[in-house]
């Protein structure tokens, strides 16, 4: 029987069309033959379903009714068998005395099997009677058409199925089609955007690479001249002369010491060699031990220096990289605040964010050059106000460790009054 169940399963849907003309088929052929119950059955996987039936009021199989197989009905027979099924009457045939269909008083039958196209069995077309019945050879014959009728209808209805179905499908295949079309146009726009940006930071790593090279060139050219006049004239030089070319040679050593410092570590952060080692950090410990280091430094330009905020904020993220950040910024600070100025580290929460201000009352910056202050292709490092100098990397890695924590690092000024750094990381949670 799994032969017999394999397309029913599938459930194609009948089109009301075909339901209409299998109704009117066996009404008419109940009509012809005079006989109370002609059906058009559909078998399931457990179970018999009449499909269509004629409406008599002797007809005791209604349209929708379903019964158990496997016990011995007239259409299993014809189903299981793959032939046409005459039992004149049930009653006087031993084969059939005890099927299940006399507790309807249906003692005669005559069925055939119908099929699906590719030969498996769809159900019957049957009829049943109450009485003994004789079938002539004219009658079995117009059954037979009938039979053929049915089976071509349920051919076409199965095609006009599968072609709407394959229609379903080339419909969601070209929308497949188009939304991949779609997604190739955005990742080749993708593509060119990133190609684009690309080019644009090589074009900027270029010119930021040209400014290094351009500031290692000032200090070794001083360092290399002070030193020759050192080495070449040192017994022809007063004490004050002597200490005057030492403090230039040693000058331009920090200087370039620093730059090289300040290169190395950021070379360190874009090739992903900087280990990020997050815990949980105390601020106000890097903060105070940043304005201790610094208070000598403030001291000689009498620059009032100090941290406020509250006592105590732990902030998930890297010591290291949150001392190098305070460090930087509190160094220019102080480089840029003119004698007698202010220079405060104060620090808030602000919901699952720390945010710690540098400010100053120093020279501040404009406009213009604020938005360039980031850019590696511009070179906006300056002298301080006690003529200090800097490397014009320290806020590039001051930005970049903030970044890779999670935070953001900006900056607000205004020229002549000051300028606040601003940058936030996230708080630990406990």
């Amino acid at each position: 029987m799994q032969d017999t169940i394999d397309n029913n399963q599938r459930e194609l849907s009948m089109s009301n069309k075909l339901m209409d003309s299998w109704q009117e088929i066996v009404n008419i052929v109940a009509e012809l033959v005079d006989i109370p119950a002609v059906m058009i059955t559909k078998v399931h996987e457990t179970e018999i379903e009449v499909y269509a039936s004629n409406p008599s009021p002797d007809n005791p199989y209604v349209q929708g009714a379903r019964g158990n197989l496997n016990i011995g009905l007239y259409c299993e027979t014809v189903m299981n068998q793959k032939q046409r099924l005459f039992v004149p009457n049930a009653l006087r045939d031993p084969d059939w005395d005890h099927n299940p269909d006399l507790k309807n008083d249906m003692i005669s039958y005559l069925g055939f099997p119908i099929e699906w196209p590719n030969g498996q069995v769809f159900g019957t077309f049957c009829i049943k009677d109450n009485k003994e019945i004789t079938i002539s050879p004219i009658v079995n014959k117009l059954l037979e058409k009938f039979r053929v009728a049915i089976e071509v209808e349920l051919a076409l209805n199965e095609s006009e199925e599968r072609l709407k179905y394959q229609v379903l499908e080339l419909s969601d295949t070209e929308a497949r089609l188009e939304t991949q079309a779609a997604d190739l146009v955005g990742l080749a726009e993708d593509m060119a955007v990133a190609r684009d940006d690309l080019q644009l930071l090589n074009a900027q790593k270029d010119k930021f690479f040209s400014i290094i090279a351009h500031d290692l060139k000032g200090p070794f050219n001083a360092l290399l001249g002070y030193s020759s006049l050192l080495s070449s004239g040192a017994k022809d030089f007063d004490q004050n002369q002597v200490a005057e070319y030492s403090g230039a040679v040693h000058e331009s050593a920090q200087r370039v010491f620093k730059l090289l410092e300040n290169l190395l570590e950021w070379s360190r952060l874009q090739m992903g060699r900087v280990k990020y080692q997050p815990s949980s950090v105390n601020l106000k410990e890097i903060i105070d031990t940043n304005v201790e280091l610094f208070a000598p430094t403030a001291k000689e330009k009498a620059i009032r220096l100090s941290g406020k905020g509250e006592t105590s904020i732990d902030v998930f993220a890297d010591a290291h990289m949150v001392d190098t950040v305070v460090r930087n910024l509190l160094n220019n600070a102080i480089k840029f605040t003119p004698e007698k100025g202010e220079v405060t580290v104060s620090t808030q929460r602000i919901g699952d964010w720390a945010e710690v201000d540098v400010s100053d009352t120093g020279v501040g910056i404009s406009v213009a050059n604020a938005a360039r202050l980031f850019r590696l292709d511009e070179k906006t490092s300056t002298v301080g106000t006690g003529g200090e100098t800097g490397t014009g990397l320290g806020l590039h890695l001051c930005k970049e460790m903030v970044e890779k924590q999670g935070g953001q690092l900006h900056v607000e000024s205004v020229e002549s009054e000051g300028s606040t750094f601003r940058f936030t990381l996230p708080l630990h949670q406990q």
